[in-house]
Formats: structure tokens, sequence, C-alpha cells
């Protein structure tokens, strides 16, 4: 798929312009051509460009999307006009425009499945599966609220891991814009006004003093030292390779490896619960799921699980042999085989990390508290030492010439 700019014209003589997602030049032109807009002007842009002007949608719009579209079915409306009402209703341009695109594609015969499989990077993999499962079965309704609560319950998760640790961020950035105001006008200009008196500064202050000038006449060469550096981080960060051992130190970095095994294993269950419920076959369940988790480690153990259990064994025994899953996991697995109620046991084990995510990141944030205001406050000793050693030695010699 590649990222096009186009300028284009209707029939009533009006101009438009955008950006549009096609595999070539030939479906970018049957999408102008389902608008009833033609082509004047077609410019191929880089992907990540295409990305940012074309963007997606957010997760909270398609969890709002999809429970609209489950109640509108459950109503009686067609796919069609629940469609077109949630057209109208988003204020997301390029989303809009996507659904303009299927509700055509609905109508010259596509299913909606494979219309939504047109589409990912606004509906994740799991849609065009649950979807096509909920046409064979009848119960389009059902899925869309499944995916819907899916979708919220990976939300609301997200949600309550950043507010646990926006404070500890916030007071690290305020705490560090202090420290430099202090560094770079405060202690200099003291320092400075002292040793014009006479007063002979410490190496302590010298060193402060000498910090604080770096920073300030190399500001601008660090700040583009840092933006190269997450600019490259960025690039090559998905990299097969680097992925992985990226992925391998978070799992091994102390405090931090509990909330990234937690959340992984809760987007884990999730995804085999919602998709063992829609009677996905097992080897498109691992398939959906291990795209679905973002760990390079898991994904890869994943994907050993998949191929083990395509070799007839059981999905316990796999989950054992690749050392990565814990043993609560394992034995809820064997319950759920020898009841026949998997979908079940991955329910409340979904439910049971999502809890403990929860709990751990609230208690995180409790944690890195202290350690935050601990190194902040060892900063800031450092500065004061600083600057009232030169201010003790002056108010002494005053003293003494008294």
């Amino acid at each position: 798929m590649k990222f096009y700019f186009y300028r284009a014209f209707s029939e009533e003589g009006s101009w438009s312009s955008g950006f549009i997602l096609a595999s070539d030049e030939g479906e970018l032109f049957r999408i102008l051509e389902r608008r009833g807009l033609y082509a004047y002007k077609l410019i191929p842009i880089p992907r990540l460009l295409g990305t940012f002007f074309y963007g997606g949608v957010k997760r909270g719009d398609l969890i709002e999307f999809s429970k609209n579209m489950s109640i509108m079915i459950k109503a009686g409306i067609s796919v069609v006009w629940a469609l077109e009402s949630l057209k109208e209703q988003t204020k997301n341009r390029a989303f809009k425009n996507a659904l303009i695109d299927i509700i055509d594609l609905i109508k010259r015969g596509m299913s909606l499945s494979e219309a939504f499989s047109l589409y990912p990077q606004f509906f994740p993999p799991i849609f065009p599966y649950l979807i096509k499962v909920g046409e064979e079965t009848g119960r389009l309704d059902k899925v869309f609220e499944d995916i819907g609560n899916h979708l919220q319950r990976i939300e609301e998760l997200k949600i309550v891991v950043h507010r646990a640790l926006l404070y500890p961020i916030f007071a690290t950035i305020a705490s560090v814009g202090a420290i430099l105001f202090w560094l770079i006008y405060v202690l200099p200009k003291v320092a400075f006004s002292m040793r014009d008196m006479g007063v002979n500064l410490p190496a302590v202050t010298l060193v402060m003093i000498g910090i604080g000038e770096f920073l300030k006449n190399y500001f601008w060469a660090l700040f583009i030292g840092f933006f190269l550096i997450f600019i490259g981080y960025t690039v090559v960060k998905d990299k097969g390779q680097i992925k992985t051992w990226r992925d391998m130190i978070l799992l091994k970095l102390p405090v931090i490896k509990t909330l990234v095994f937690l959340r992984t294993m809760v987007i884990f269950s999730e995804q085999m619960r919602i998709l063992l419920e829609a009677g996905i076959p097992i080897d498109v369940t691992f398939e959906r799921v291990k795209n679905a988790v973002e760990n390079m480690v898991v994904k890869k153990a994943v994907e050993r699980a998949k191929e083990s259990v395509l070799l007839g064994k059981r999905l316990s025994e796999a989950l054992r042999e690749t050392k990565i899953f814990p043993q609560m996991i394992i034995n809820f697995v064997e319950v759920g085989e020898r009841t026949g109620r998997l979908a079940d046991q991955f329910s409340t084990l979904s439910e049971h990390y999502a809890n403990k995510t929860q709990e751990y990141s609230l208690r995180l944030g409790k944690i890195i508290e202290p350690v935050i205001i601990g190194v902040i406050g060892l900063f800031f000793a450092l500065v004061i030492v600083s600057l009232f050693i030169p201010v003790y030695e002056m108010i002494s010699r005053i003293g003494m010439s008294l």
C-alpha cells in the first residue's frame, strides 16, 4: 500500500484534494471514481509523511463506532444504513472517506468483512475476522458489541497506566526545569558576585558553574543531538533484531519488566478470549494473537506455541514449552481443555491480569515517586551547597573583620 496526494474535480466542477492509501494508481482512480471525482494530479509520498497527514482513527472513536453499529443492527437497521448514519456523525475526514468507500463496496456486492480488510489503518485485523464470523452466523450485532467491549478494556487499561505514570513524569520535568534554572541563571550570578568581592569559590561551586555554562552554551547542540537520536530510534526501533533486543531489555529492567509483562498477558488473554468465543480456528487465532502482541519475545513464543499445537500438542503443553507464559495461565488453560470452556478461562485470565496491571500501575507510581524525589533532591542539594559555601565564607570574613 502506498500513500498518494491527489487533486481532483467533480462533475459539477468543484475541486478537492487530500491523501489516499492505495496499492497502485489504478486502485486510486477507482477510489476517486467511487467518490464522484476525476483525478487531475497524483503525487506518491513517503509512507511516514502520508501517515502523518492521512492519520487513522482513535481507539475511543472506534469503540463508539463498534457499539453504535451493534445497537443499530440489533434494532433492525441495515448495515449500509447504519454506516451511512455513522459516516455523517464522524468528524474524522479520513475515516469518513473510508466509510464512503466501504458503503460503495458493499453496494457493489462486497461483504462487510472484506471491505473492512481493505482499510487496516482504521480497522485492526480482529475486525474483519470477527465480522466474517458474524456474517456467517447472523450475529453481527453481537460481534460488534464484543469488539467494542474488547477495545474498551484495552483503552481503559492504557488510561490507568498513563494516569499512574503521569505524576512522576510531570514531577521529573518540573524538577529538572527548576534545577536548570538554578544552574544556568541563579548560581553563576551569585557566585561571580562573591568572587568579585574576593571570596574563593570552592571546587564544587566551580564544577556546578561549569555544568551550567556548558548547558547554556551548547543547548542547541544538545537539543539537535537528542532530536537526531530520537529520529534514529524511531526509524530503527521496529527493525526485526533491534526490536527484539529492545523488548528483551524491557523484560529484564527492574520495576518496568513487571508492568510490560502484565500488560502483554492482558492483550494475549483478551485476544485469545474474543477469538475463541467467536469460533475462529486455532491456527488463525494464534496468528491474530501473534500480530496483536507487541513484545517480540512473547510474539516469538506465541509462534512457537502455534507450531506445537499444529503438530498435535495440547495448548497447555505448547505454552509450557515456551518457558515464557506463567504457570497460572497454563493451569487455567489445562482446566479449559478438560471442561471444554477454554474461552471462559481466557476471559477469567484477561480480567485477572487487567486488575493486576491496574494495581501494579498505581503501585509503580508510588515506587517511582520517592526515587525521583531522592535523585532530584540530591541534585538540588549539590546546587544549594554550591551556592551557600561561598555565602558562608563571605559571612565568616565579614564577621572576622568586625
